[in-house]
């Protein structure tokens, strides 16, 4: 990312340039986010929080700097200029490798692995032999398909064979965003109180009525009712599903097995679009919006058969002892901040 503001510094970027420094950051967005959410466990450890809580607080944070974000980096190359946000941007980030390698506690020492157990299919084949792991992924690949093809490609054909406007359809995803947002803090807040089992079938079905009721074509203020409710009744699928693979995979194949879920989720995701556009050219919009509340009430009822028993294989990591101070003083703030 610095490099682009540097090259066009000195006068030698071009596109050639550009596309090599964006394919470059991104060969390494994938595995970073990996190693970044295979820390969580520790750092929720230091802070004295659940795995659930720290997963529902890591949605959270993600999703206020979606909602956030573009304003924000808007107002930055507004009052700086491209080139300097972008090298701010680069700041940040170092800044933050830096932060958590000085706030995470110290690895400890490598215990006896193999290359096979260090290798991305050491991942696969934990994922799959995982009694929860495998249906629960499945369910969830299922639930992002539906929630993809009606975001991307079912709902604006529709809105556009109707002749709606398409702020409208804006101003739904804007309040499906706010509504997941609240939606994640209240899993936060009381997760821990309700099954894991219930949370995905209420998500999964309020889905599949949010489907139906936007086949009827609502007014813009049922319309933006509906986007905050069905944000609202979802926003849990991702901290539960994160929580179960930090719960129950072995520290040493947490990396490889979220780096297996991103690819997976990643290479899927063009190919349920172009499913979904092939489906609504062949039957139209409405049909798609019914087809998919169907495979989201079908979703709830697999999700009621999942087996969520308590399987932590995460040994207690140390404190550093620089925060334990802190740790302690901020005893009393642990439901609100990690």
């Amino acid at each position: 990312m610095a490099s682009i503001p540097l090259l066009d510094a000195v006068g030698a970027l071009s596109n050639t340039g550009l596309i090599a420094c964006v394919v470059l950051g991104a060969a390494f967005d994938a595995p970073g986010m990996a190693a970044q959410d295979s820390e969580l466990p520790k750092l929720g450890h230091v802070a004295g929080l659940s795995v659930e809580r720290v997963s529902s607080l890591k949605a959270v944070i993600g999703n206020v700097a979606i909602l956030g974000g573009p304003a924000l980096g808007g107002a930055a190359i507004g009052l700086l200029g491209a080139a300097p946000t972008l090298g701010l941007t680069a700041f940040c980030s170092v800044l933050a490798g830096l932060l958590g390698a000085w706030v995470l506690p110290a690895r400890a020492a490598r215990t006896m692995t193999t290359t096979a157990t260090l290798s991305m299919r050491a991942g696969v084949a934990f994922l799959w032999s995982e009694p929860l792991l495998r249906p629960l992924f499945g369910i969830v690949m299922i639930f992002v398909g539906i929630v993809g093809a009606n975001g991307s490609v079912i709902m604006p054909a529709l809105f556009v064979d109707a002749g709606r406007q398409v702020a409208e359809l804006g101003l739904f995803s804007s309040m499906m965003g706010a509504g997941g947002l609240l939606g994640i803090a209240i899993h936060a807040s009381v997760g821990a109180r309700i099954s894991a089992q219930n949370w995905l079938a209420v998500a999964f079905c309020g889905s599949a009525v949010g489907s139906l009721l936007l086949s009827q074509l609502p007014g813009v203020p049922v319309l933006m009712l509906l986007g905050a409710l069905v944000g609202l009744l979802t926003g849990s699928v991702s901290p539960i599903l994160n929580a179960a693979i930090y719960n129950r995979t072995p520290p040493e194949l947490l990396g490889r097995v979220l780096g297996t879920v991103s690819a997976v989720m990643l290479s899927a995701s063009p190919m349920v679009m172009l499913a979904a556009g092939a489906f609504v050219d062949l039957a139209g919009p409405l049909p798609g919006l019914v087809v998919s509340a169907v495979f989201a009430g079908l979703v709830a009822l697999l999700s009621l058969r999942l087996q969520f028993a308590t399987r932590n294989l995460r040994a207690p990591a140390p404190t550093p002892s620089h925060l334990r101070t802190t740790v302690a003083i901020k005893g009393s703030f642990r439901g609100a901040e990690f």
